[in-house]
């Protein structure tokens, strides 16, 4: 995804972005083409309902050429769901982010239900278990970490810092991005994210423990400075991480010191542990509408019937945000896991 320039004088900007809104809405279109049936024509006889994703409108949950199944259209809808839904004629594949009753808003250009952020919604519904057979969760999105980005501050030298390298800045380093690496062609502003992601691996080769360590890890947070978690089961999120109380850590100033929204997590490994490991860096898809369509007026409180969808693909895709709520009749099925094709693939 290749970044465009801020600073850019307001006239170029204003034709920038009407040729990148042309641009982006034409790749949604191709993005939220309807599926394709793979076993026949859809629904007929008593096997379950198959098809194939065209397009990358729910990239990099679910990408194209992948085959999925759907449940019976009878079951109950939740937020966060994965469905086929109809509209204008054609068949698409979307999540659910609000349904009949929920009001959804625009703050900070991020999309809002009930007044929480719609990650942190669908986030709370994958923890909970809820549904849990048909739930496709929302995938996380690869940050550039490569081990050069992590280095030991002077203020914290137990410590591992990320710093992020922004490729779109020559390198730069500067706050997570919410870029999505498969939208190649795109233009557009990108914008600060927050909800990040680390995963600790045993070096290939090396000689760490089969199972995986509890490690300290410490996110900037711009509300408490930072706050804390562990790693466990070798993954930690900023979602789970909760404020230090200030003197319970002996590097939490040290660390207050380091971190900042260039420089967001820190994590605990001394050298010789540093040796065994190596960090990966993620971040959650964060739902926004940076191009309002005019089509929806927010803050919008959805009628009884109603059912607000979004992609994944959260720049590109052709969805609710541009063409306003639908109604929950259009829904075909809920996407509910991965199928093979019939060639075996």
């Amino acid at each position: 995804m290749k970044s465009l320039v801020s600073r850019a004088a307001p006239i170029v900007v204003a034709i920038i972005a009407i040729a990148v809104s042309v641009c982006a809405y034409q790749w949604g279109r191709r993005s939220a083409r309807g599926v394709t049936a793979t076993d026949g024509p859809a629904f007929a006889g008593p096997k379950v309902p198959m098809f194939q994703i065209v397009g990358d409108s729910m990239a990099p949950t679910l990408t194209d050429g992948q085959v999925y199944q759907i449940s019976d259209v009878r079951e109950e809808l939740w937020i966060g769901d994965v469905v086929a839904i109809e509209w204008d004629g054609k068949r698409h594949v979307k999540r659910i982010a609000a349904l009949g009753g929920n009001r959804v808003d625009l703050v900070d250009g991020r999309l809002t239900i009930d007044g929480r952020r719609l990650e942190d919604v669908i986030a709370t519904r994958a923890d909970s278990g809820q549904g849990r057979d048909a739930f496709l969760p929302p995938a996380l999105v690869a940050v550039e970490s490569q081990p050069d980005h992590w280095n030991r501050s002077d203020a914290a030298a137990n410590w591992l810092v990320y710093g992020y390298r922004n490729p779109y800045q020559a390198g730069r380093i500067t706050a997570v991005m919410d870029d999505y690496p498969t939208n190649h062609s795109v233009r557009r502003i990108l914008n600060p994210v927050d909800r990040l992601v680390i995963q600790i691996r045993p070096r290939a080769g090396g000689t760490a423990p089969k199972s995986n360590p509890i490690v300290a890890v410490t996110f900037f947070d711009p509300s408490h400075a930072i706050v804390a978690t562990q790693a466990r089961s070798g993954q930690a999120r900023y979602r789970d991480a909760r404020p230090e109380v200030a003197g319970a850590s002996a590097d939490r100033e040290q660390l207050v010191a380091a971190l900042d929204a260039a420089h967001p997590v820190a994590v605990q490994l001394n050298q010789h542990q540093a040796d065994r490991y190596t960090l990966h860096v993620y971040r959650e898809i964060e739902y926004r509408d940076d191009r309002p369509s005019g089509t929806v007026s927010y803050p919008i409180t959805l009628a009884a019937d109603d059912v607000f969808v979004v992609g994944d693909n959260v720049p590109v895709s052709v969805d609710s945000r541009t063409v306003g709520p639908l109604k929950q009749s259009a829904v075909v099925g809920k996407v509910v896991r991965p199928a093979e094709l019939a060639q075996g693939r």
